[in-house]
């Protein structure tokens, strides 16, 4: 399996999630951020307890390199490149379900590095919800055992195929 963490590769994670998730390179330095995470950490009554740089967020985000972010919005999957460009996909039916109730990851525990890589290696392998890991040109480059349940194709099959492939037809 590719490490979640690792930068040349881009991430499929969807925002269906009610915890707070958030992606990192390498370095720790966050390349994405779920509206959870997003919503937590922006509200109003958050505001004095906040030591992450949000104002930096965007030019963090921008300098993440060509990867896909993606969202699973009622029925698409919307892709969106570094460069703001987007594409959507139909996702195939009842393929992702949100987490449980989750455990909530902090700002502390993301700045201090402690769940980076085995964490998102745990939630990819065992997440309830299909989780795909693409390239920038769409290619599946991992998913997890709940996408390939729902979609009845092994994980072989799905391997350097596009994501089109999971997309209902018209």
């Amino acid at each position: 399996m590719k490490k979640v963490s690792d930068p040349k590769f881009a991430f499929a994670i969807f925002d269906v999630f009610n915890e707070l998730v958030c992606i990192t390179d390498d370095s720790c330095k966050m390349i994405y951020a779920n509206p959870a995470l997003r919503a937590y950490y922006t509200s109003p009554l958050k505001e004095d307890t906040l030591d992450f740089p949000w104002s930096d967020f965007s030019g963090e985000f921008s300098k993440a390199g060509n990867k896909i972010y993606s969202n699973l919005l009622s029925g698409w999957f919307t892709v969106t490149r570094q460069d703001i460009s987007h594409f959507n996909l139909p996702h195939t039916h009842y393929m992702w379900t949100a987490l449980p109730e989750p455990e909530r990851v902090t700002n502390t525990k993301l700045s201090q590095g402690q769940l980076a890589g085995e964490w998102y290696k745990t939630l990819f392998e065992t997440s309830p919800s299909g989780i795909i890991l693409l390239d920038e040109k769409g290619i599946i480059i991992d998913a997890n055992q709940a996408v390939c349940d729902s979609s009845q194709y092994t994980r072989k099959e799905l391997l350097n195929q596009h994501i089109s492939l999971l997309a209902l037809p018209e």
